[in-house]
């Protein structure tokens, strides 16, 4: 199982591979990255890259919700108005309707990146304001660092509330990607900008690697996130500034840790 996180299977396979039923598969990999997403992380520092994106609301596979995903949902949009006569059956049956445009909005969650470290950190839905950006960002990173930031004016009146000195994410890479050329060319000028302009490059975002899950169910958001910080990332880019500072799997292989059977 702990090997097979880093291949990033469907749980069918992963039941098939190891000879199990696709229930045993789903709680044997959902108490491994308990064991990731209960860390204690600590905050970074330093010259930081941050950007949020967004996540789909989702109850995939629930069959006590009622929402996107789970077995008593009724899609509006595809299917039209719910029948008058049409009762709801299961633990479901007798709770109010899902507003799909109040609970069931998307999720920010808030990545921050260094050369050396990767957080995050689900906001919560609603309107991304500064109050919001704030409250994730002293979550993430120390006072005092610098905020490269990949958003609107949200992080500036944040990175002021925090005591952090911001700067835009965009124009970086840009002045970065110009110094490169110049050096490239053999400007004297431009050389010299490069010795004092830092590298910037874009925070890596896990969304492509969700969209393979064809949706995550909401209440294991965290598990997939850190599934990706802690292991996916030092799969994908083994020799990379991207790599994470320590492997998952490593701790995953105390069985005594987490409760499941070595495999």
């Amino acid at each position: 199982m702990i090997e097979l996180l880093a291949e990033s299977l469907p749980l069918r396979r992963v039941a098939s591979r190891l000879n199990i039923s696709v229930s045993t598969a789903f709680r044997w990999r959902h108490r491994a990255l308990t064991v990731l997403s209960a860390r204690d992380r600590k905050p970074l520092s330093g010259d930081v890259r941050v950007e949020t994106f967004l996540v789909k609301y989702s109850e995939k596979g629930s069959r006590v919700c009622h929402g996107p995903g789970s077995w008593g949902y009724w899609n509006v949009v595809r299917k039209g108005e719910e029948p008058v006569g049409r009762v709801r059956s299961g633990p479901s049956a007798g709770r109010r309707r899902f507003r799909l445009l109040i609970d069931g909005r998307p999720l920010h969650v808030m990545v921050a990146e260094t050369d050396t470290g990767y957080e995050f950190d689900i906001l919560g839905q609603g309107r991304r304001n500064a109050e919001m950006v704030a409250a994730g960002l002293a979550r993430l990173i120390r006072p005092g660092s610098r905020v490269f930031a990949f958003g609107g004016s949200e992080y500036r009146r944040a990175c002021e509330t925090l005591g952090c000195e911001h700067h835009d994410g965009v124009a970086a890479v840009s002045r970065w990607f110009q110094c490169l050329r110049g050096a490239e060319e053999g400007g004297a000028s431009r050389g010299a900008e490069e010795v004092t302009t830092p590298e910037v490059r874009f925070p890596n975002l896990p969304i492509w690697w969700l969209r393979r899950f064809r949706g995550v169910a909401t209440k294991y958001l965290g598990h997939y996130l850190a599934w990706f910080r802690d292991i996916v990332r030092i799969v994908e880019f083994p020799a990379g500034a991207n790599m994470a500072s320590a492997d998952g799997r490593a701790l995953l292989r105390r069985p005594a840790d987490w409760g499941v059977p070595p495999t």
